[in-house]
């Protein structure tokens, strides 16, 4: 692929991912569910209902994109999420709305690992993979731009009509499989073997992705590591709006708050690379991951705007470190299995999450937040007390 079509290709997975950023009831759908008719213990199935439907099909679509192409996934699981938004705008009963949900999570694992090894085979097509950890933190940090667009007009469309904000949701997904249609997916070079069935193919596709992770301990630690710290930030973001609420701040400073923590983390993840190129792969993990620990503990036992300012330096880290991870494991995966295995990193994401978040709320019932809050910081010592002297020194 000549340094034309890199650069076209590029500009349309930008393209691509800002417009599928673009869910308007991002901040909202709690409040929307509620309106509905749902109660708090109905949310908590339905939000459990995603994570499960990632936790199914996440390594299966993988699979899908490793066997039938990138684009051909992220174009079905665009076109999915249509459905989800349809099923949201049309809605008025708990069985409708759990549709709605395993929709979007089937949507969320079809477009997961295809975008990011797409964008990785475009890159070593032109020769250009060392500009993976900036092209990659430029894509994240258009991600959550246009995930703060979506939190803030997403408020003013819900104060005219929910209809204006989930068909706002289908013209931006529509855009979408506009622009992924003219992408052009690298070719990548056959592998002779004997003819397969679909069974056989799908087989070997997951056995093949466990050999990499056997034949290179290397990917163990910092693997189990980001999956840990990407887990615990999604519970501290989902908590905090009541821990901030219970602190004292308004409806409105809570929405503000989250706005910026999402602006924030596009800069930390637009300025990944200058930092990976400056420091070590192995000491620049154990920087972040012992960075964010130390302000999880403080986070967890000072209040007001301190607590604020230490949410968004959590933010940043986590962002930050996804384009550098990336690039760490992209680099040591084939193009055969390279789908695959971040289908099975998200997939292990989302048990860490199905397992953590109803737990952590209990806790929070029996303990309150700050005890909470110090038990996270304490579960990700003892992962790494445990990983520590087990396999090379990754991170």
């Amino acid at each position: 692929m000549n340094t034309k079509g890199v650069r076209n290709n590029v500009w349309l997975i930008y393209g691509y991912t800002f417009a599928t950023g673009l869910f308007f009831d991002r901040a909202l759908w709690v409040l929307f569910l509620v309106e509905r008719g749902m109660n708090m213990a109905q949310v908590g199935l339905l939000e459990s209902l995603l994570h499960f439907a990632i936790l199914f099909f996440e390594v299966p679509t993988g699979i899908v994109a490793d066997l039938y192409g990138r684009r051909k996934s992220m174009l079905i699981g665009t076109f999915i999420s249509l459905f989800y938004a349809l099923f949201m705008m049309i809605s008025g009963n708990f069985f409708t709305f759990t549709l709605a949900f395993s929709l979007m999570g089937l949507a969320i694992t079809f477009k997961s690992g295809a975008s990011q090894a797409l964008l990785y085979e475009t890159l070593q097509a032109g020769g250009k993979e060392s500009s993976y950890t900036k092209i990659t933190g430029n894509e994240t940090a258009l991600f959550l731009l246009s995930l703060s667009i979506a939190q803030w007009t997403g408020g003013l469309m819900a104060g005219l009509s929910w209809n204006l904000v989930y068909s706002s949701i289908i013209v931006a997904q529509l855009l979408a499989m506009v622009v992924v249609w003219f992408v052009k997916e690298p070719e990548r070079v056959a592998v002779p073997e004997e003819k397969k069935t679909t069974l056989q193919l799908w087989k070997g596709q997951f056995v093949d992705t466990l050999s990499i992770w056997k034949k290179e301990p290397s990917l163990h630690r910092p693997v189990i590591l980001f999956i840990s710290v990407v887990t615990v930030m999604t519970v501290v973001i989902f908590y905090a709006q009541e821990y901030l609420k219970r602190q004292g701040f308004s409806t409105g400073e809570i929405g503000f708050i989250f706005m910026a923590e999402s602006l924030l983390g596009a800069a930390a993840a637009k300025l990944a690379h200058r930092v990976e190129e400056k420091i070590q792969f192995s000491k620049l993990f154990q920087v972040i991951y012992f960075g964010f620990l130390l302000f999880l503990i403080i986070f967890a036992v000072v209040n007001g705007w301190v607590s604020v300012l230490l949410l968004y330096a959590m933010g940043m880290l986590s962002t930050g470190l996804e384009p550098i991870f990336n690039n760490f494991v992209q680099a040591k995966l084939t193009a055969q299995v390279r789908a695959t295995f971040f289908s099975l990193i998200s997939l292990l994401t989302s048990f860490g999450i199905m397992l953590i978040f109803p737990l952590f709320g209990a806790v929070v019932d029996s303990i309150g937040f700050v005890y909470s809050f110090i038990g996270l910081a304490v579960l990700l010592v003892l992962m790494r007390v445990v990983l520590m002297n087990r396999g090379p020194r990754a991170a």
